[in-house]
């Protein structure tokens, strides 16, 4: 869930109002409700603390690649430096030299080709009557042949290749990712074999869309 959120926020700087599917978020979502949102999601862990991915789902499990993004977002957006602070010093405790595919986002490099994540536990850490689990995404060994078939993976691809410079690629995935798409949302392969869609590839499909100046890209919020 915090990860469908702070994907977008980046490539909104100046974002008033999104609308998404979330029971339990004020309706419209104004900046202040979706910095609100992330700073909910909060746990000290003494002295500095971390983003859990979501209310419902992993509510005590934190990324270290999703706060990459978190700390990103309320600093830059939501001036919450205090918190991004603290949430810093969590991810210099707990140091890796890979975040995740949607580090690309921040303009990092992801490589080429495309290779598998792995999660790793970096710990556990008590925290009154529960424990949080920190949890690191790092590249694998084996390249994914069949990238293509997953939304957010030619959203990763397409801006990389931005970055790159090889613009037709990130237009030749975004045709792909649009065959992939239905009034509903991206029906990709994660879509077929779970049954369910994913919100956040629509807000990835929105940074792509603005990355490449499609002002299409707004029709989806």
């Amino acid at each position: 869930m915090l990860l469908s959120l702070v994907s977008v926020i980046p490539a909104f700087s100046a974002l008033s109002a999104v609308s998404m599917s979330l029971p339990y978020l004020q309706q419209p979502l104004a900046r202040e409700s979706l910095c609100g949102f992330i700073r909910s999601l909060y746990i000290d862990l003494g002295g500095l603390g971390c983003c859990v991915e979501s209310p419902l789902v992993e509510n005590s499990t934190c990324y270290t690649s999703t706060n990459l993004l978190a700390e990103y977002v309320l600093r830059e957006v939501c001036g919450d430096r205090a918190l991004a602070e603290r949430i810093r010093a969590f991810l210099e405790r707990y140091s890796t030299g890979f975040y995740n595919y949607y580090q690309v986002i921040l303009g990092l490099s992801i490589g080429d080709p495309v290779y598998s994540i792995e999660e790793v536990v970096a710990d556990n850490v008590p925290v009154g009557e529960k424990t949080v689990v920190v949890k690191h995404v790092r590249i694998g060994d084996r390249i994914l042949g069949d990238w293509y078939l997953y939304g957010d993976r030619l959203v990763y691809d397409a801006l990389a290749s931005l970055y790159r410079g090889h613009r037709e690629r990130a237009l030749e995935d975004l045709r792909r990712l649009e065959n992939l798409t239905d009034q509903y949302g991206v029906r990709d392969m994660v879509q077929k074999i779970k049954g369910l869609y994913e919100t956040y590839k629509l807000a990835l499909a929105v940074v792509l869309y603005r990355a490449l100046g499609d002002k299409r890209g707004a029709r989806i919020i």
